[in-house]
This record gives C-alpha cells, structure tokens and sequence, in this order.
C-alpha cells in the first residue's frame, strides 16, 4: 500500500543520492578480533565442488578478488574454514565459508542486540515507514589483516581471505549491529537491525507524517553519505503505509 500518490510532488529521493546506492560501503574502524589461543587450529579438508558449479564458482572468486573483496593466500595458515557455494534465486552464485571449528576459538564482544517487541512500542502513532536495505551489510566491516588471515579457506584453486567481515563468523551480528547503531547514532525515527533500516514518520495526519517521514529518511540518506553506507535500491520500499520489517507486518 503505497502513499505515492501523496509524495509525487515530493523531489526523487534516490535520484538526489544516487552515490548511496552503488558501490560497497565501509564502515569506520577496521574489526580486530581476540583468539582463544588454547583452542588448537583446524585446517578443513577442500569440499568437492560439483562439476556444473565450478566455472561460475571460478568467475565469482575473479570477481570478488578484483572487487578487493578476497584476496589470494599464498603463505602458510593454522586456520583454514570450509567454502560454501549456495545458488541464488536469480540463478546466481553466492559463496560463503563455513568457520564452525574457529569459532569455537573467537571471542566475542557480546554486544546486546535489539529486541523487536521494545522497538514496536516506539511506533505509536506512526502513519508511513519505509525499510531500507543496507547493500551486502557484512561487507561494510573491513577486516584488520591478522583476522582476514585467521578467515582463510580452502577452494579449489588454493586458499583466500576475506578482507571484509564474512557471514559465519560468530561475532559477525553484534559487530555489524554496533557499527551501524553508532554511525546513525542520533538519527529521530531511524531504526537499524542488522541488514533492514525502518524509517517513519510520525504525526496526527497522514500527509503531516508523510512531511515527517521525507525529513527524516533525507537525515538517513545524507547521514549514509557521509558514513560510507551503502544501500540496496532492489530492496527499497519508499513512503509506506505498511511494511513487513523482521518478521512482524508493520502499519
């Protein structure tokens, strides 16, 4: 259910901050990491790649590596994790590792993550939301380079490292979450929990909290500028009177 009709007259939003929306993001701070060094090191055998699988397999790591997102390893690592090949909707590749035995090792800095049921009883008389998607939200993290050696894993072509925060690492969730609280830190009508930013506009009518609603998501957008966050416009849903934001049907 869309309030378009409302905002036409309003300034295109996404064309104004069009640099938001390309490119990866990276977020201040590089992760650094404490290891268990009582826990011993485990070097994962290579998984089998079907054959079907490994030229788009081969092309996505070229990508990656020229994105600056992996890097090759050609020195000796005591951790090395599995590689996961999942098949996106699209029919597209989507690689991901498997640290199960290093994060039994890593520490985790236990930041508390937000609960769903106090952040609804923040909405009381919100009337238009939209939920913006933060582009390949891990990536945002870079990675101090003793942890991007410690995420080394196995293909068949020999072994990589992420130079940014993959998914699977243990204290990847809480990381990602204190990073973009802080960077929209101060931000009225802003929620972020992990991927998914809800923006609303709060007011006695709908047009005052579509009015509301535009000054604060251009708040997010430049904040977003001048933060490195990058965002996902495929997923944007824009000046809402209804939208699903982690699992619960917001209106």
């Amino acid at each position: 259910m869309s309030v378009s009709d409302t905002a036409a007259t309003q300034p295109d939003i996404v064309s104004e901050f069009e640099d938001v929306f390309s490119g990866e993001g990276k977020l201040e701070e590089k992760l650094h990491l404490e290891i268990d060094k009582s826990v011993t090191p485990v070097a994962l055998p290579v998984k089998k790649v079907p054959f079907p699988v490994k030229e788009p397999l081969k092309q996505e790591l070229e990508r990656l590596v020229e994105k600056g997102i992996l890097e090759p390893v050609a020195v000796p690592t005591e951790w090395i994790s599995s590689m996961v090949v999942l098949k996106k909707s699209n029919g597209k590749i989507r690689l991901c590792i498997d640290p199960k035995p290093l994060n039994q090792a890593l520490k985790r800095n236990r930041y508390p993550l937000p609960v769903m049921d106090d952040l609804l009883a923040q909405l009381a008389n919100a009337k238009v939301f939209s939920v913006v998607d933060a582009r390949n939200g891990f990536w945002h993290v870079h990675l101090d380079e003793e942890i991007s050696f410690l995420i080394a894993f196995g293909t068949p072509w020999g072994r990589y490292r992420s130079t940014r925060m993959p998914f699977g690492i243990s204290p990847a969730p809480e990381e990602f979450q204190r990073r973009l609280e802080h960077a929209l830190k101060g931000l009225e009508g802003v929620m972020p929990i992990f991927d998914d930013i809800l923006v609303y506009g709060v007011r006695e009518t709908q047009a005052e909290a579509l009015s509301d609603h535009d000054v604060k998501i251009r708040a997010l957008f430049q904040r977003c500028r001048a933060k490195g966050i990058k965002l996902n416009q495929e997923k944007l849903k824009l000046r809402q009177k209804e939208v699903k934001f982690m699992g619960h049907v917001i209106s």
